[in-house]
Protein backbone atom coordinates (compact mmCIF):
# COMPACT_ATOMS: atom_id res chain seq x y z
CA UNK A 1 0.00 0.00 0.00
CA UNK A 2 1.81 3.28 -1.20
CA UNK A 3 1.87 6.35 1.86
CA UNK A 4 0.52 9.22 0.07
CA UNK A 5 -2.24 11.53 -0.37
CA UNK A 6 -3.08 12.33 -4.45
CA UNK A 7 -4.85 15.81 -4.32
CA UNK A 8 -6.29 15.48 -8.04
CA UNK A 9 -6.42 18.98 -8.66
CA UNK A 10 -4.12 21.55 -10.83
CA UNK A 11 -2.92 23.94 -8.64
CA UNK A 12 -1.55 27.49 -9.65
CA UNK A 13 1.68 28.59 -9.57
CA UNK A 14 1.17 30.80 -6.26
CA UNK A 15 -0.47 28.40 -4.35
CA UNK A 16 1.82 25.93 -5.08
CA UNK A 17 5.17 27.66 -4.19
CA UNK A 18 3.56 28.12 -1.31
CA UNK A 19 2.26 25.54 -0.53
CA UNK A 20 5.06 22.87 -1.30
CA UNK A 21 7.40 24.76 1.38
CA UNK A 22 5.22 22.87 3.82
CA UNK A 23 5.26 19.32 3.00
CA UNK A 24 3.67 18.85 -0.46
CA UNK A 25 6.07 17.89 -3.48
CA UNK A 26 5.17 18.06 -6.95
CA UNK A 27 5.06 14.92 -9.36
CA UNK A 28 7.93 14.84 -12.06
CA UNK A 29 5.17 13.36 -14.76
CA UNK A 30 2.57 15.71 -13.43
CA UNK A 31 3.59 19.21 -12.40
CA UNK A 32 0.50 20.90 -11.84
CA UNK A 33 -0.51 18.33 -9.72
CA UNK A 34 0.19 18.02 -5.25
CA UNK A 35 1.09 14.72 -3.85
CA UNK A 36 1.25 14.30 0.14
CA UNK A 37 2.93 12.30 2.45
CA UNK A 38 2.82 9.98 4.82
CA UNK A 39 -0.92 9.09 3.78
CA UNK A 40 -2.62 5.82 2.52
CA UNK A 41 -3.54 6.99 -1.31
CA UNK A 42 -7.08 8.56 -1.12
CA UNK A 43 -7.91 10.57 -4.78
CA UNK A 44 -10.02 13.41 -5.25
CA UNK A 45 -11.87 16.18 -7.84
CA UNK A 46 -12.64 18.92 -7.26
CA UNK A 47 -14.99 21.83 -9.35
CA UNK A 48 -12.48 24.92 -10.28
CA UNK A 49 -14.74 26.84 -7.39
CA UNK A 50 -13.86 24.66 -5.06
CA UNK A 51 -10.06 23.90 -5.89
CA UNK A 52 -10.11 27.64 -5.70
CA UNK A 53 -11.53 27.51 -1.89
CA UNK A 54 -8.98 25.22 -0.94
CA UNK A 55 -6.28 27.28 -2.54
CA UNK A 56 -7.37 30.20 -0.87
CA UNK A 57 -7.33 28.63 2.90
CA UNK A 58 -3.97 27.11 2.05
CA UNK A 59 -2.77 30.81 0.65
CA UNK A 60 -4.21 32.86 3.47
CA UNK A 61 -1.69 31.22 6.54
CA UNK A 62 -4.98 29.51 8.03
CA UNK A 63 -3.64 26.64 7.02
CA UNK A 64 -0.03 25.22 6.07
CA UNK A 65 -0.53 22.95 3.12
CA UNK A 66 -3.62 21.18 1.45
CA UNK A 67 -3.36 18.29 3.75
CA UNK A 68 -3.84 19.84 7.05
CA UNK A 69 -6.83 21.98 5.48
CA UNK A 70 -8.40 18.17 4.33
CA UNK A 71 -7.45 16.96 7.78
CA UNK A 72 -8.78 19.67 9.80
CA UNK A 73 -12.15 18.68 7.66
CA UNK A 74 -12.25 14.83 8.56
CA UNK A 75 -11.51 16.22 12.62
CA UNK A 76 -14.59 18.46 12.43
CA UNK A 77 -16.96 15.78 10.49
CA UNK A 78 -15.30 13.23 13.16
CA UNK A 79 -16.56 15.34 16.44
CA UNK A 80 -19.73 16.14 14.82
CA UNK A 81 -20.65 12.70 14.01
CA UNK A 82 -19.40 12.04 17.48
CA UNK A 83 -21.78 14.97 19.11
CA UNK A 84 -24.34 13.36 17.01
CA UNK A 85 -24.06 9.74 18.54
CA UNK A 86 -23.89 11.04 21.56
CA UNK A 87 -26.56 12.72 21.91
CA UNK A 88 -28.42 9.81 19.87
CA UNK A 89 -27.46 7.93 23.46
CA UNK A 90 -28.74 10.32 25.53
CA UNK A 91 -32.02 10.95 23.82
CA UNK A 92 -32.44 7.20 24.17
CA UNK A 93 -31.83 6.65 27.68
CA UNK A 94 -34.27 9.51 28.47
CA UNK A 95 -36.63 7.22 26.28
CA UNK A 96 -36.03 4.09 28.05
CA UNK A 97 -38.70 4.96 31.05
CA UNK A 98 -38.08 6.66 34.54
CA UNK A 99 -34.91 6.65 35.99
CA UNK A 100 -34.71 4.88 39.05
CA UNK A 101 -31.91 5.35 41.87
CA UNK A 102 -29.00 3.41 42.11
CA UNK A 103 -28.55 0.97 44.75
CA UNK A 104 -25.14 -0.16 46.37
CA UNK A 105 -25.91 -3.75 44.90
CA UNK A 106 -25.40 -1.38 41.27
CA UNK A 107 -22.45 -0.08 42.78
CA UNK A 108 -20.86 -3.06 43.41
CA UNK A 109 -21.83 -4.55 40.18
CA UNK A 110 -20.20 -1.64 38.31
CA UNK A 111 -17.01 -1.69 40.41
CA UNK A 112 -16.65 -5.44 39.60
CA UNK A 113 -16.82 -4.88 36.27
CA UNK A 114 -14.45 -2.46 36.09
CA UNK A 115 -11.94 -4.56 37.97
CA UNK A 116 -12.58 -7.21 35.59
CA UNK A 117 -13.88 -9.80 38.50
Amino acid sequence: MSSSFWFDAPVSEKASSEVCSSQLKFLPSQPTHLILAPMDDLNSSLRASQQSFVEDQVTSGKYPSVSEYVAELVRTDQKAKAQEKLEALLLGGLNNGPATPWTEQDWERLRNRALGI
